[in-house]
């Protein structure tokens, strides 16, 4: 019988499914990361995301559709092909046991994190040994697959480097990434996260950082059209002078869920971190965002910054968002600001009156107010494929 045919599990068998699979594939863990799973009080079990358990606050917004699913174990593929006609380096790929990076990867803390580490079925590290531009494209073509995969990338000190990491999932398959990035003292990364235009699958992708003293790490979550999908950021301004910069712009229609959770931690003196994220729900979509910026008693002179601003395009729409703010230092400079609404009659007025459309004027608004968390790409390219996945006819 057809995995996607079969009779969709409940949610506490769906877990226990999932669970069993990725626990159950026969892959060798590498052992540089055997030592992360010993030290990692993680829960074993995907049932502690369920409400009234341990990750209960992290999870009460999200719809968890995706562990009804009867999954099967699949693989990603990795390709050197991008949608963009820009000059770029393939990272070379090389074991995981000889990665730099994997010193700095954070211990597990939740259930997720843990799975993926022990059961992916692709394991594999990269440098960046150079200034550039990078690409590493990650597909998921097998329908009814749920495919975990787990990738390190470390940058040497000095280093100014810019990766797309692009991902292509079938829209009936599920992707679970793990991404750790280690950026030495005065590197510099700017990762791009991209997908292709059309709907995609489901993704679940874990991005970590260690950032060390005067390193900077900036990224742009790009517009895609998932059918389910989270990202957690985990970011350590681990040296004095780190800077973590988060941008994003997304949309949700019927039947999507685009969430997405932040943890920025300031661990030494005069760090600097931003959060900027636009959104705009659908009828039938949700969106949910929570940010939180962690400043521990040696971060003074710390600067973070945290907005989320979200519309709610027509009845039916739904966001959720949660600032959260964890000081510990007294000498800080720390702000957050969240605002959900509905689009403002004056500004559609206004554009009416000048003569366009109501169809081109709803446009230009929304593209106005989703690109200005993107306004600082530094590459057209990129712009235009953001807006173009905005998938703004509206």
């Amino acid at each position: 019988m057809n995995a996607l045919t079969a009779t969709n599990f409940s949610l506490e068998a769906g877990a226990l499914h999932l669970q069993k699979l990725l626990q159950g594939n026969p892959s060798n863990l590498p052992a540089a990361l055997r030592e992360k799973l010993t030290e990692s009080q993680a829960p074993d079990t995907l049932t502690a995301l369920f409400p009234g358990e341990s990750l209960h606050e992290e999870w009460k917004y999200t719809p968890l559709s995706i562990l009804r699913t009867p999954w099967t174990l699949g693989q990603t593929l990795l390709s050197t092909e991008t949608p963009y006609a820009l000059p770029f380096q393939k990272p070379q790929l090389h074991a995981l046991d000889n990665s730099s990076a994997i010193e700095s990867l954070p211990t597990p803390i939740t259930p997720w994190e843990k799975l993926i580490l022990s059961g992916s079925t692709s394991y594999a590290a990269a440098t960046l040994p150079q200034d550039g531009l990078y690409a590493l494209s990650i597909s998921h073509p097998t329908p009814g697959a749920a495919a975990p995969a787990f990738y390190t990338i470390y940058i040497p000190t000095g280093v100014q480097a810019e990766l797309i990491l692009h991902s292509a999932i079938h829209p009936e398959a599920f992707l679970l990434l793990q991404v750790h990035f280690a950026l030495e003292a005065g590197a510099r990364l700017t990762l791009y996260h991209s997908a292709p235009e059309g709907p995609q699958g489901s993704l679940l992708f874990l991005l970590s950082g260690a950032v060390h003293k005067e390193a900077g790490f900036i990224f742009y979550s790009l517009p895609g059209r998932y059918r389910w999908v989270r990202t957690e950021s985990r970011l350590l301004l681990k040296g004095p002078g780190a800077e973590g910069l988060l941008y994003g712009a997304h949309t949700t229609r019927e039947n999507e869920v685009c969430d997405t959770a932040i943890r920025v931690s300031h661990l030494a003196p005069h760090t600097h971190s931003n959060q900027l994220f636009r959104s705009i729900a659908f009828k039938g979509g949700r969106r949910i965002f929570l940010g939180r910026i962690y400043v521990a008693r040696e971060g003074q002179k710390t600067n973070a910054y945290q907005s989320h601003k979200a519309i709610l395009w027509e009845n039916g729409a739904e966001v959720y968002s949660r600032p959260q703010l964890e000081i510990f230092a007294d000498d800080v400079r720390c702000t957050h600001g969240v605002t959900t609404g509905f689009l403002q009659g004056d500004m559609l007025f206004y554009l009416r009156s000048r003569g366009l459309s109501e169809a081109t004027a709803r446009t230009l608004i929304a593209e106005g107010f989703l690109m200005e968390a993107l306004e600082t790409l530094p590459t057209e390219a990129l712009r235009a494929h953001a807006r173009t996945n905005l998938g703004l006819a509206v």
